[in-house]
């Protein structure tokens, strides 16, 4: 009877801890993925270098362009589509919209805003932000 006793002690007490070892580690897991999660969604999230632009918000661009509707298109640039849209001001601007599979980095993004922002040319479009 001790014997059998035993053994029940013993595997309730390795249950419970291997239990409480698999609940750390999933909390710990959880934790970790959150935060990379709200690293790559969050508003603002791309260091712009000290880049004077307008930073607009994924709900801002998208009520400007009517959600991204075909009708809308004007064309494909690189890395992505380009849509026109109007701001919530009346402003017409043209929303480049980056491919989900496109392989342009955060590096390439900046230095392309970058880029865009420096040039001031009558026949070329005012930067007048970006969302990341």
């Amino acid at each position: 009877m001790k014997m059998v006793a035993r053994r029940e002690v013993c595997a309730t007490v390795i249950g419970v801890s291997v239990g409480v070892s698999v609940f750390i580690l999933s909390c710990i897991v959880g934790y970790y993925l959150w935060k990379r999660h709200w690293k790559y969604r969050g508003e603002g999230n791309i260091e712009l270098n000290g880049l004077e632009v307008n930073k607009y918000k994924f709900l801002e661009l998208n009520t400007a362009t009517e959600n991204f509707k075909p009708a809308n298109k004007l064309g494909e640039g690189g890395f992505g589509v380009i849509y026109k849209g109007k701001l919530y001001n009346g402003d017409k601007v043209a929303v480049k919209k980056l491919l989900a599979e496109s392989i342009q980095g955060n590096e390439q993004f900046i230095a392309e805003v970058a880029t865009i922002s420096q040039f001031r040319q009558r026949n070329l479009v005012k930067l007048h932000g970006c969302c990341c």
